[in-house]
């Protein structure tokens, strides 16, 4: 079972990145493969024909903060029944479910999609803005969380060469994945 969870998933994302992964997982490999979200248009067409296969299950809008209460209490009953959970972005909602997720599912594969340009992580050194005290609490869960990170891709060469370099120790959670 592949699991992707993005909340704010339209119409429109399932012929992008947030569809086309899970998809693919799905008609390539054989994964029972779901986003999870909130039913944020009318309809999705696209389940129709562009990604035949592919589900989606509905969560309500629930959240404490930046947090999905829904997402942590889907978490809750349905992470030992995944194989392989995909997030996006890299902000605490995402780290917070990578630990969940880990805690509950140690044998699960946990994969994060990165969504850092080039130009932001050579900027940041790294993921994350030092200058903003936001991404420097963000950046102190992430390290706790990258120990329970399976995978992690970027989109261009340049931030992965960069990337196995500065987190040399997990160098083998990083994944060259073109967009």
């Amino acid at each position: 079972k592949f699991v992707t969870i993005f909340e704010k998933c339209e119409n429109i994302h399932l012929i992008k990145d947030v569809g086309q992964i899970p998809y693919l997982m799905y008609k390539n490999y054989g994964y029972d493969a779901t986003i999870v979200c909130v039913n944020n248009s009318k309809n999705y067409p696209y389940l129709e024909d562009e990604v035949k296969g592919l589900k989606l299950k509905f969560i309500p809008k629930l959240k404490l903060g930046r947090v999905s209460l829904a997402t942590l209490w889907y978490l809750l009953f349905n992470a030992k029944k995944i194989d392989v959970l995909h997030l996006f972005q890299h902000r605490e909602p995402t780290y917070i479910y990578s630990i969940l997720y880990k805690k509950l599912n140690p044998n699960g594969h946990l994969y994060i999609k990165s969504d850092k340009g080039y130009r932001d992580i050579i900027n940041n050194d790294g993921f994350f803005d030092k200058g903003k005290r936001r991404h420097q609490k963000r950046e102190k869960l992430f390290n706790k969380a990258l120990e329970y990170i399976d995978t992690i891709s970027v989109e261009n060469e340049g931030s992965y060469d960069f990337l196995v370099k500065k987190y040399e120790e997990y160098k083998e959670k990083f994944l060259y994945l073109t967009n």
